[in-house]
């Protein structure tokens, strides 16, 4: 039994933290927002983010494990001073828009931490992973829209992207990745 199977994920999630990476409105110099990076999966014993996240999937529990790191991305944001003129944009594994996921909430309900963040929280969706359920895709965010999230594809561009996936998640936002736009000001 390794390190990271000896310890209950309440205990993993405790040795995380999150780090807020600001994201820049290029108009105005001003923050828009901030994504919550999860950081320190090294202290659980894990190699890297997609190895916590993976092993989450393959006990069954990405889904639990997305609920705890929410309300803890949340309570961190909202100690910020300024959180209330800010988005907080949160990653989702795509997986959790699989069939095996298809009965359980992306999120908790809202509860009174998160109630009011969810109205300024968007949701960033990965193409890490490919998504085969379009229909249930777009239940999932039909849902998540009414409970005021809103959403974003994230590194559009890398993994299995596709326009075919903008129009099932038509989100409010999309994230370039990298790769397209390093260099953009010399070219």
């Amino acid at each position: 039994m390794n390190q990271v199977e000896a310890m209950s994920w309440e205990r993993i999630i405790s040795l995380t933290e999150y780090a807020f990476q600001p994201i820049v409105n290029i108009h105005t110099g001003m923050v828009y927002g901030y994504e919550a990076l999860i950081r320190k999966v090294d202290a659980a014993g894990f190699d890297s983010i997609d190895a916590f996240f993976d092993a989450a999937e393959q006990e069954g529990i990405l889904g639990g494990l997305h609920h705890m790191l929410f309300k803890m991305a949340a309570a961190k944001f909202t100690q910020l001073p300024w959180h209330t003129e800010a988005r907080l944009f949160f990653n989702l594994d795509s997986r959790l828009f699989g069939s095996s996921h298809a009965e359980q909430p992306i999120l908790p309900p809202p509860q009174d931490e998160t109630r009011d963040l969810r109205s300024s929280a968007c949701l960033e969706i990965s193409e890490r992973h490919e998504i085969f359920n379009t229909v249930l895709l777009s239940d999932h965010l039909e849902r998540l829209r009414k409970e005021d999230f809103r959403i974003a594809v994230d590194d559009f561009g890398a993994g299995f992207s596709s326009l075919k996936l903008l129009y099932y998640i038509r989100p409010e936002y999309i994230k370039i990745d990298r790769f397209y736009i390093k260099d953009i000001e010399k070219d």
